[in-house]
C-alpha cells in the first residue's frame, strides 16, 4: 500500500503514480485521512502519528502476515527483493518465528514486522509521540518484546535519496550505500554485529550449523595473508570511507567496529 500523508496539498507525483498503476493487483494508493484526536507539535511527532495511522488502516485492509516499511526517499537496491525474502526466511529458520523485528535498512524503513505485532507498535508510538522520531521510539518497542530479539540483516538494502528530513539531519551527512554493512544511523542493538557474526549474515545469529561448526578446520593467525581476503570485500557497493580506511589499515592490525 502507498499512503499520502498530506492528502489536503497537491501531490501531483503521487497523483501520476495512482493514474499509472490503478488496478494493479499488487499496489493499492491511499490517501491517509487520520481519525487521531492528538495534536502534532512538530514535524517529526506529524511523521510519527502518521504512521500509527498507517498501521490502523493496515490492520484493517491488509491480509499479509509480514509488513514491510519503506519510505518514500529509500530506493530499494538492485535484486532488493530477493535478497528481503531470504533475510526473513533466514530470521525465520534461525530463531523458530521467535523474533520482533527484522531490519534491512535505517531510519523507519526497512523494518518488518509480524501483523500480529502491528497493535502492539501503534500503541507505542501513539503513546510516545511527543518523546522522540519514530525510528528512535520504534528501538524502545522492540527491547519491550524481549527475549524475542530484533534481527539484523548484515547488507543495507535500501539506498537514500531524499534531501530534507524531519529531524533536520544535514544534507551532507554519511549516507550508507547498497550492501554496505548495516551500521551506521542505528542504535547499538539494531546494528549488524560484525565482531560477532563475522560469517553470517543475520544477527543475532547462533545457528544449529555454527555449533556443529565449533572447532572445525583451520583458525586464522597472526600471519594470514590479507591480500586475498581484501578481495572478497564488496568494493563496487561500498562507500569512499571504506575503500580509503581499508588501504590504511596495517595487515596484523584488528580494526575497531
Amino acid at each position: 500500500m502507498i499512503f499520502n500523508c498530506q492528502p489536503a496539498t497537491p501531490h501531483p507525483v503521487f497523483r501520476k503514480a495512482q493514474e499509472r498503476w490503478q488496478g494493479h493487483p499488487l499496489l493499492r494508493f491511499q490517501d491517509l485521512h487520520s481519525t487521531l484526536t492528538e495534536k502534532a507539535a512538530s514535524k517529526v511527532q506529524q511523521q510519527t502519528l502518521d504512521l500509527v495511522a498507517i498501521i490502523q488502516q493496515l490492520q484493517e485492509r491488509t491480509p499479509s502476515r509480514f509488513i514491510l516499511f519503506v519510505e518514500d526517499d529509500f530506493v530499494l537496491c538492485r535484486n532488493g527483493l530477493l535478497a528481503i525474502q531470504y533475510a526473513l526466511q533466514r530470521t525465520s529458520t534461525t530463531h523458530h518465528g521467535q523474533w520482533a523485528a527484522l531490519r534491512t535498512s535505517y531510519g523507519f524503513n526497512g523494518i518488518i514486522i509480524r501483523m500480529e505485532d502491528l497493535p502492539s507498535l501503534a500503541l507505542h508510538l501513539r503513546q510516545l509521540y511527543t518523546q522522540g522520531p519514530p525510528d528512535l521510539l520504534f528501538a524502545e518497542w522492540f527491547r519491550k518484546q524481549r527475549p524475542r530479539p530484533l534481527v539484523a540483516f548484515r547488507h543495507n538494502l535500501f539506498y537514500h535519496v531524499g534531501l530534507k528530513s524531519a529531524i533536520s539531519n544535514d544534507a551532507d551527512r554519511f549516507i550508507p550505500r547498497c550492501y554496505e554493512l548495516l551500521f551506521d544511523w542505528l542504535q547499538h542493538d539494531e546494528l549488524f554485529r560484525v565482531e560477532e557474526c563475522a560469517h553470517e549474515d543475520i544477527w543475532p545469529c547462533k545457528t544449529e550449523q555454527e555449533v556443529l561448526l565449533q572447532g572445525v578446520g583451520r583458525q586464522l593467525d597472526a600471519t594470514v595473508d590479507c591480500d586475498i581476503a581484501v578481495k572478497d570485500s564488496p568494493m563496487p557497493w561500498t562507500s569512499d570511507r571504506f575503500r580509503m580506511c581499508i588501504k590504511l589499515i596495517p595487515r596484523g592490525v584488528q580494526a575497531k567496529v
